[in-house]
Parts: structure tokens; C-alpha cells; sequence
């Protein structure tokens, strides 16, 4: 049962009613159409997208001044062809506000409208509107991921992510995490020094999955495994989203809270896009969006991921650029689901410059983070500036041993192989941005240093 967890107090009684109101027969829908299509062969998978990729830009083209030039090459009719669909320019960031402009008088007497935000971690944060059914879409992903696990989205769960805006918005996000019966610990700047606080309140709370920021989960687990703070909870599932997951984080977070984790891939902009199932592929929720891979610039694996939003009307996001490089392919996965298999080889802008050229920061940061002490794993930072020195910041607190600079300034030198000199230095703690999320890898420009000074 969906509501199983509410009882028949009056406070649960209460919290039903909530909950129905909250959640509503949309996301109920969309939730028992993800148990069903799970399981759909391929070749019904991708005639169900493509049905409804034509009538999202049959939609664009009649009712948005922006996609009308944008489609000027994609043949009128009831049905968009994959070759006609890749001739359509990619959507960037900056094209957002133009989008909505073309589209705002229409969708100005929608009722329901919400705004979801990007983290910003990659560049300039942009705000997505969309209503409520929509809404359903974007997190159907999310429940059904969990379900894979053992774990469902209405049970009892904590949530470590930010704060969920300001004002009458951050109101909204608190009374929606009391209706579906979840903890909310905001990540925010100054979340380390929360965390036996937070621990504490997950060891009450007893939820039955958490869903959270890596770096996050990560402070929690290494405040654990140094043997200051304990726990006792038991929880069926950890959900990792929002920002990449190293090894070095699924490791201390399996071994300390004793449970698997999942990796979930998506963003404000789309929602829930792949979740990890228990065999460990990152399946693609088709669902939900469409993605593709744009032919690599150079030789090599993968290329930028493009995602479609195929539910959202208020704002239709047409082969928008993620920001991330990787592959989406056939499933083959031993779980027996045919939802494409997505892999995520970093931030397509997290780029180490070197005398060979670029080369993606995310397998040379693993291979460093693997090859540091324990004790120094989540705890250093590195800042590249092309054709530039890269300085590795390193956290050095009271609970930890002053760090060996030379000794990680060495490592990273021989590792990341950048053009340059490279530095350690010692830095009381890292800075979160706005959204709570920890970046372990900063590109600064030629005129910017300030990533340099935080404290």
C-alpha cells in the first residue's frame, strides 16, 4: 500500500489527508505507470517516447514563438522522425529565459504552478516552472528507484538536501515533508559542524531510506567511522543525488550505515532522470525524459547528454544540455529491465588542461581520491585554472592530524598530469554553494582567484 506507514490516530488521520493532498491521484498515477512500463521490451520503450517527443514538439511549434524558428528544419506532421529530431539546435542555459518569454502570456492562467531551481553547480543557476502533474513526472524516477531497494518514497524517510527555497516556498517544502512523514536536515554552509546534531536526529527519526547529497552523506559516515558519534538506525537504502558519486564516498557509506547505496542521476531542470537498480546499472527513466548523446568533438567514449523533458508544457525543454558527458545505451542488465543503461563520465566543463590537451577531471580525480589516506578522503579540494597553477585545498580541522601538504601536492602532480604548478594548501574548512552541494573540483578562470580564499 501506498499510505501504509499512516495509522489510525488522529494525527495519522491528519497526515493521510495531507499526504492525499500532496500527493494527488497525478503522482499516484504516474507512480503505478513506472511499475508498468519497467518492464516494457525495448521496442515498446522507444515507440513511446517518440509518440510522445512528436506531440511535445508539435506543441512547441503552435504555441511558443522560440521553438518556431528553432524548428524551422523538423518537417511538419504528426510524427518526428530521430533524424529530423537531432537537427534541432541543442538547448543551452541562456536560451531559458528566451523560451519562457515566448511562452509566459499563455501559461500565465495555469493553475499550480511551481519553480524548480538548478543547483547552479554548473554555471548559472535557471528557474524551471511547471504544474503539478508535471510535477509527478519529475519524481516518479525517484519512487520507483526506491522500490527497487526495498524502500518507498511515502514510508518514513530523511532528506539531507537544501534548504528548498525562502519564504512562503521553504513553508510549502516543510509542510509537504510533514505530510509524506520524511526528516529534513538542510545542507547548507556550516553543515559539518551540524553533523552530530543531524546523526542524532536520523538515529530518532528511524527512516527507512535516505536520500541526500553525497558529500553530505559522506561528513556523516566519516564522523561514524572516526569512532566519535555512533549509530544504530537501519535503513534499507541510501539514495545519493544531486551531485557525482566517488568510490571513495560509496565505500565509507556502505560500510558505515551498513546498507547499499543508489545512484540517482537528475536535476531541477528534468527531474529524476536514471536511478541505479540492485545490480548495479544506472537505468534511464523514459518516463520521464529522453535522453541522447551528441557525437563526441574528439575521439573517445561518449559524448554531451541531451535530455527532453516530455511532460513539462509550461516550459518545454528540447534537447537541453545537461552539462554532463557520457553514454546512453542498450540495457543488458541481469535485473531484466530494458530501460536504457546511462553512464555518467563527468561534467562536460570539468575539464584538467594538460600539454596533450583537455581530458575529463572525473576519472583522474577518482584515481586521486582512491590513492589518499583515509583521513584525507572528502577532505581535499582541487582548483585548476587552465595553463595555470592547480592547488589542492586541504581541510585541516581539530579531529584530524595536520595533513602531509607536500606529500598530497606530490600525489596530485603525478596524477592529474596538468600544465603548471601544483600546490597543497591548508584551509579550515570548505565553502558550500547556495544549494548545499560541495563541488571537490573547481575551474577558475584567468581573472578569478576567489575560489582561493575561502575559509
Amino acid at each position: 500500500m501506498i499510505d501504509g506507514s499512516l495509522s489510525g490516530t488522529a494525527g495519522d488521520r491528519l497526515r493521510r489527508i495531507a499526504w492525499r493532498r500532496a500527493v494527488g491521484r497525478d503522482m499516484a498515477g504516474a507512480a503505478s505507470l513506472h511499475r508498468a512500463t519497467e518492464w516494457y521490451p525495448s521496442e515498446a520503450l522507444a515507440a513511446m517516447q517518440w509518440e510522445q517527443i512528436s506531440a511535445l514538439v508539435g506543441y512547441a511549434r503552435t504555441t511558443n514563438e522560440f521553438y518556431r524558428s528553432r524548428l524551422d528544419e523538423v518537417p511538419a506532421g504528426p510524427a518526428v522522425t530521430p533524424d529530423a529530431f537531432r537537427r534541432i539546435p541543442p538547448l543551452r542555459r541562456h536560451d531559458v529565459a528566451r523560451c519562457w518569454a515566448g511562452q509566459a502570456a499563455r501559461s500565465a492562467g495555469a493553475g499550480g504552478v511551481v519553480q524548480r531551481r538548478s543547483g547552479g553547480s554548473s554555471g548559472e543557476a535557471v528557474r524551471i516552472p511547471l504544474d503539478r502533474a508535471t510535477y509527478s513526472w519529475y519524481v516518479g524516477g525517484t519512487w520507483r528507484g526506491l522500490g527497487w531497494w526495498g524502500a518507498d518514497i511515502t514510508r518514513r524517510g530523511a532528506v539531507l538536501l537544501g534548504s528548498g527555497g525562502a519564504g512562503l516556498r521553504r513553508l510549502a517544502v516543510r509542510a509537504k515533508d510533514w505530510a509524506m512523514d520524511w526528516l529534513r536536515i538542510t545542507v547548507e554552509d556550516g553543515f559539518e559542524e551540524a553533523v552530530p546534531a543531524a546523526l542524532a536526529r536520523l538515529a530518532a527519526f528511524r527512516p527507512v531510506f535516505l536520500y541526500g547529497y553525497p558529500s553530505a552523506v559522506h561528513r556523516l559516515a566519516r564522523a561514524v567511522y572516526g569512532r566519535r558519534l555512533a549509530w544504530t538506525g537501519r535503513l534499507r537504502v541510501i539514495a545519493l543525488t544531486g551531485e557525482p558519486v566517488y568510490a571513495f564516498q560509496r565505500r565509507a557509506i556502505e560500510e558505515t550505515f551498513a546498507c547499499p547505496v543508489a545512484e540517482e542521476y537528475g536535476n531541477g531542470e528534468m527531474g529524476s532522470m536514471a536511478f541505479e537498480c540492485p545490480e548495479g546499472t544506472l537505468h534511464a527513466t523514459v518516463e520521464n525524459v529522453f535522453l541522447e548523446v551528441e557525437p563526441p568533438a574528439t575521439n573517445g567514449s561518449g559524448g554531451p547528454i541531451l535530455a527532453t523533458q516530455l511532460h513539462n508544457r509550461l516550459l518545454p525543454l528540447i534537447r537541453y544540455e545537461t552539462g554532463d558527458w557520457g553514454t546512453v545505451g542498450a540495457s543488458g542488465c541481469a535485473c531484466g529491465r530494458a530501460l536504457p543503461a546511462v553512464r555518467v563520465a563527468g561534467r562536460t566543463q570539468e575539464r584538467l588542461v594538460a600539454g596533450s590537451g583537455s581530458v575529463l577531471a572525473r576519472p583522474r580525480l577518482e584515481e586521486l581520491f582512491s590513492a589518499l589516506p583515509d583521513d584525507l578522503r572528502g577532505a581535499v579540494q582541487i582548483v585548476h585554472r587552465p595553463g595555470g597553477p592547480t592547488i589542492c585545498r586541504v581541510e585541516h580541522t581539530q579531529d584530524r592530524p595536520s595533513p602531509d601538504l607536500r606529500h598530497v601536492a606530490l600525489l596530485a602532480r603525478e596524477i592529474l598530469e596538468t600544465d603548471g604548478s601544483v600546490d597543497a594548501v591548508a584551509v579550515s574548512r570548505f565553502r558550500r554553494l547556495p544549494s548545499g552541494k560541495l563541488p571537490y573540483f573547481v575551474t577558475l578562470r584567468s581573472d578569478d582567484d576567489g575560489a582561493l580564499h575561502h575559509e
